[in-house]
């Protein structure tokens, strides 16, 4: 007879035998800080397009305003996620559990 612990599992949990989504999320979150700073770095090309058109040169403050904010924006997320990939490492390797015992008693 199965035990009923195989049935308590949470379906946000991972289960133990797949590997962890980290590695994935680390990249994700480089790549979003990339993003970021390629938006930085664009912004002057763009703005000089569009101020060569002529027709939005009243809006040009908003529109340089709102291309910055989006980069960091996308900066904030990448650096968030890199944060919390290095906590979720660091804490994997801590050799304390979250009740306190060690890994060497057991």
């Amino acid at each position: 007879m199965m035990g009923s612990s195989q049935y308590n599992r949470s379906p946000l949990k991972q289960p133990e035998d797949r590997p962890p989504q980290n590695a994935l999320q680390l990249i994700w979150g480089v790549a979003l800080f990339l993003m970021g700073l390629a938006v930085i770095f664009r912004m002057p090309v763009v703005i000089d397009k569009i101020s060569g058109a002529g027709q939005l040169s009243s809006g040009l403050y908003f529109l340089r305003f709102c291309f910055y904010l989006i980069a960091v924006i996308l900066m904030g997320g990448g650096i968030k996620k890199i944060n919390k990939f290095r906590i979720s490492a660091n804490t994997k390797n801590h050799p304390v559990n979250k009740d306190g015992n060690t890994h060497a008693s057991e």
